[in-house]
Order: C-alpha cells, then sequence, then structure tokens
C-alpha cells in the first residue's frame, strides 16, 4: 500500500523534472514527502512524546535586525520562508583583499569586534527604514532598506563562514562612517581586520525572498527538512540555521554551576536566541526532534556550538571568560572540544506560516539521540 501511494509521486517526478532525477535526489525528494506526511499523521492523530507533566511555552521571542547588533525583543513575530521576519536580513561586511589584490568581502561580527554590541537596530513599521544608534539615541544614522533601494544598491559577494551569498550594499556614506566610529578602537588594535577608513565596512541586506540563495548546511538535516524538490531550506545571514531555540532551565542550570565559583550569572542574552522556552526540563531540548508552535512545524537539526561571542555583554560589549569556562565542564561533545547551549531549528515546508507568540504552547512530536557537529566549529 505504501509503494502505491508513492508510485504516483515517482510519475510526477520524472514527467515534471527528468534532469533532477538521480538515485540521490530521488531518495531526497521521495523521503523528505514521507518524513512530512508522517510528522503530519502524529500531529492530526494527536501522537506526541510529551507526558503530559509540564506545559512548555514560549517566553521570549528575539530578532536580531543586523547579523551581531542588539535584539529586538517582541511580543508576537510573523514567519517567513527564513525564519522569524525581519531576522538577520542585514549585515556588517568588511573589505578584504586577497593574494591577487582582489577585493573581497567578509563578515563582520562580535567575534571580531565586541562594540557591536553597543549598537541599537530598529526597523520601521512599514520596512522601509532602519535606525542604528548609540548610548541611548544620542548618536544614531538613518538607513533606507527598503525593497527599492535594495534592488537598487551595488551588488557584492560576501563570505559569512564557508558560504558566499550576494548581498546590496545599502549603506550611505553615514552609515559607513557611523559603524566606522563604534568599532574604531578595536580595528586599530587589529590591523588584520583591515579596516583603516569608513569606507571599509558596509552595512548590506540580502536580495529579495525570491532572488536570495544561500542554503542550510544539508549533512545534518533531517529529511522532513528537506524542500519539496530535495534541496536545503534557505537561510538568511545567520551563521547556519534560521533559527535558535534556548530552554530557561537549561541557563538557570548553567548559572547554578557559574555561581558556585563566586561569579555572577549571566543572562539569556548572551547566547542570541530567536525563540526561548518556559516550562521544559533542564537540557531537555537537546533530544527534541520535531515539535509545533501554533500549527507551525519545525524541526531540531543539532546543537549550537558556542564561541567567544557568548561571551560579549550584550549591553555594554565588554568580554568575559563565561559562560565558555563553566559550559566546557559539562557541555562538550562529539570530542573535538566544541561546547553547547540551545539547538538549531529549521520550519517543515509548507508550515502555515501562522504568527508565534509569548505565551504560545510548544507540543514536542517526536525525540531523539541529540546531534552534535562532527567536527570542531570554524573560530573567526
Amino acid at each position: 500500500m505504501f509503494i502505491g501511494l508513492l508510485l504516483p509521486v515517482f510519475i510526477v517526478i520524472v514527467q515534471t523534472n527528468p534532469q533532477i532525477v538521480t538515485e540521490t535526489k530521488l531518495y531526497k525528494i521521495v523521503g523528505s514527502w514521507s518524513a512530512r506526511r508522517y510528522t503530519w499523521y502524529l500531529i492530526r492523530n494527536d501522537v506526541s512524546s510529551d507526558n503530559g507533566e509540564h506545559d512548555i511555552t514560549v517566553s521570549e521571542l528575539n530578532i536580531y535586525p543586523v547579523k551581531s547588533l542588539r535584539k529586538v525583543a517582541l511580543e508576537f513575530s510573523k514567519l517567513d520562508a527564513l525564519g522569524l521576519e525581519n531576522d538577520r536580513r542585514l549585515m556588517i561586511v568588511r573589505r578584504t583583499v586577497d593574494m591577487y589584490d582582489v577585493e573581497r568581502w567578509r563578515f563582520l561580527t562580535q567575534r571580531q569586534c565586541s562594540s557591536l554590541a553597543t549598537i541599537d537596530a530598529t526597523v520601521s513599521d512599514d520596512n522601509k527604514l532602519i535606525k542604528l544608534s548609540v548610548e541611548n539615541g544620542k548618536k544614531s544614522v538613518d538607513i533606507d532598506i527598503s525593497q527599492e533601494k535594495i534592488m537598487q544598491g551595488e551588488k557584492l559577494v560576501a563570505g559569512i563562514w564557508d558560504d558566499k551569498v550576494v548581498v546590496s550594499d545599502i549603506s550611505s556614506e553615514d552609515a559607513r562612517q557611523f559603524i566606522y566610529n563604534v568599532v574604531e578602537k578595536e580595528v586599530k588594535l587589529d590591523p588584520s581586520l583591515g579596516i583603516t577608513k569608513p569606507n571599509d565596512v558596509r552595512l548590506v541586506s540580502i536580495l529579495p525572498l525570491s532572488k536570495h540563495q544561500r542554503a542550510s548546511d544539508e549533512s545534518y538535516l533531517p529529511l522532513a527538512a528537506l524542500q519539496g524538490n530535495g534541496s536545503s531550506p534557505n537561510v538568511a545571514l545567520s551563521d547556519g540555521y534560521p533559527i535558535l531555540i534556548a530552554n530557561e532551565a537549561s541557563l538557570a542550570e548553567l548559572n547554578r554551576k557559574i555561581v558556585t565559583k563566586s561569579k555572577p550569572e549571566i543572562p539569556m542574552s548572551r547566547f542570541r536566541p530567536n525563540i526561548v522556552v518556559k516550562g521544559a526540563k533542564a537540557f531537555e531540548e537537546d533530544e527534541w526532534k520535531a515539535i509545533e508552535i501554533e500549527g507551525n512545524i519545525f524541526h531540531v537539526v543539532k546543537g549550537c556550538p558556542r564561541c567567544k561571542q557568548s561571551c560579549v555583554d550584550q549591553i555594554t560589549g565588554e568580554r568575559f571568560e563565561e559562560p565558555l569556562q563553566t559550559l566546557a565542564e559539562f557541555r562538550s561533545f562529539g570530542g573535538n572540544g566544541d561546547v553547547y547551549f540551545g539547538q538549531n531549528v529549521v520550519m517543515q515546508e509548507c508550515s502555515r506560516l501562522f504568527e508565534i507568540k509569548v505565551g504560545s504552547k510548544i507540543k514536542v512530536i517526536t525525540r531523539g539521540q541529540p546531534v552534535w557537529n562532527r567536527e570542531a566549529a570554524s573560530e573567526e
């Protein structure tokens, strides 16, 4: 019976897309279709791995309009094909020159310049303007982020880890000067960054959704998270996956260990999550595989390895030794030295894209073994 159900799928694929039907591709298409159907079957039949002992709800929703700048806390958020609306669609890049004297652009984050944590980024209600500000708004600059501006901006190829993505330069001279003023002290101490003048930094945007191309790392994706054509879902400008989930109880357990060393607790903001949950047990999110929030299905991909950015105070930009020191004592997995807090998540294609809000209930559909990096995370 199962083969009979799949036969029409095979026929449609072969007839309409003969060029993509390789053995591997066909496996991904059919496997993804079957996995998504199974997830929907579990939901329709009210099957879950929850034992009813506790209610799990959303306690925080955060977006980061500009990668590595301050968060914007929300009471509710719309979803689109790239995750939470307006999350990490913009980033700052720095100019580099390769061995052939060819100009290149590379992402700039708190890993290199912790002072970026002092910049607020506020998007206007009509999504046509973003205000960058510091010192509680005493210094600021307004930047046009309208679709017209994005289409008209100079197109650059920017590097994000191993990815190359086409972006649009939307920064004015004032915007470049504003960013340079913030990072100037740090970049002068690190000549390797190659930032010596305002024109060496730019604020860039992804292209409109219909044109933006940057695939999530497929090597960790469950089949149900693949798109209907067997390809990986797109991601905006976050490090690897569209959404990061963190758990209040996990932070409480981490802080319990930190304070035994006579050190202060750290806030959740250090981990820059999109969705924070409460009501779950400490680190039980490690074993989540599929969850439902407001009718939307999310697949948990793998743990999030933490880097020195988690040691940056998200208000002052000051850098500390925690939480990496304590995480190394009990959250090091995979045998490569990486330490973990939070889980990377992708939405299932054809999810309803309803809004999610603070207070939304989370239903854990399936659980399984945690997934960690096979190789040590890159440093930059």
